[in-house]
């Protein structure tokens, strides 16, 4: 599988953004579905976290002002988040909306990624535990339905290009 180039990720996030404009989305989050050892890896959130606390998520996090494009958030959030750099990217997976306390639409953006190195630092304030998911029926309970899809899609799309010799793992 090859990786987006800098001008097909620039195309696509802008083409990305605009819509969700149109569509009325308040807040932009970008999620990374990292390649690790065959499958994927996925963040546990905290006990203490108001929205969702203990759930299994991908990497992911909102835009912020210095954010050019959700392809910088992306960036941004998986070395805030896990201590990885994004090397490349891969495919485009997807999105899914959902509604906080502070936004009316939240529309999440996810991406298959590679990175430059392995050695995981999470964020101590958000999460406290990693695994990498290989096969679909290891996908742990507490994820929320839209994670869950993003990360059995994320691991089809590795299997599928290991199947056909494609250097993505």
């Amino acid at each position: 599988m090859n990786s987006l180039s800098d001008n097909e990720l620039l195309v696509l996030a802008e083409m990305l953004e605009s819509e969700a404009r149109k569509e009325g989305v308040t807040k932009f989050i970008a999620g990374a579905a990292i390649i690790r050892d065959g499958g994927v890896l996925i963040i546990r959130r905290l006990s203490t976290e108001s929205l969702l606390p203990n759930y299994w998520e991908l990497p992911s996090g909102g835009a912020e002002y210095n954010d050019s494009t959700i392809i910088d958030t992306l960036k941004r959030e998986v070395l805030e988040e896990t201590g990885l750099t994004i090397d490349s990217i891969k495919t485009y997976l997807g999105y899914f909306d959902y509604k906080t306390i502070k936004h009316a639409k939240v529309r999440q953006w996810n991406f298959l990624v590679e990175v430059k190195n392995s050695e995981i630092t999470l964020s101590e304030n958000e999460h406290d535990a990693y695994r990498t998911v290989i096969n679909i029926n290891d996908i742990p309970i507490k994820i929320s339905n839209e994670s869950k899809k993003t990360v059995e899609t994320a691991i089809e799309e590795i299997k599928t290009a290991s199947k056909n010799k494609k250097e993505i793992v």
